[in-house]
């Protein structure tokens, strides 16, 4: 594996990711797509306020709603959304809290020994 194939799959993945959260950002501004983001307010009879007339802000991605979201506390989510959601939040964090760090330390190893190996192979010169 070479340096340029791994920044290319970096920059891949993180632009695909940019763009998801600002697909998400743009959709859930939109008031055709209020059941789908806001169904649990839906059902409860509250209301959501949306400008009935096109407005440009709509179609800005905006990251409030992340600082919103990795605010809410656990009781919250307890009683919103339920114990199954509450167990499956809580088993992420753990496995981002605790897991991430073998990762790091398993992908170190690995990219050492491969540019270890890469040192050892007598390449021909023949091709170049």
């Amino acid at each position: 594996m070479n340096a340029e194939s791994l920044a290319v799959s970096a920059c891949i993945n993180i632009g695909l990711a940019f763009l998801i959260l600002t697909l998400f950002s743009i959709l859930r501004k939109q008031p055709s797509n209020a059941p789908i983001y806001y169904a649990r307010r839906l059902s409860q009879h509250r209301r959501v306020s949306f400008n009935s007339r096109f407005a440009f802000w709509r179609l800005l991605p905006s990251i409030g709603w992340i600082r919103r979201a990795l605010a809410v506390t656990e009781e919250e989510i307890l009683d919103t959304c339920g114990l199954d959601v509450l167990i499956f939040i809580r088993l992420f964090k753990f496995g981002h809290k605790h897991c991430t760090s073998f990762d790091h330390f398993f992908t170190i190893l690995n990219l050492q020994e491969s540019a270890f190996q890469s040192h050892h192979i007598q390449r021909p010169t023949h091709l170049c």
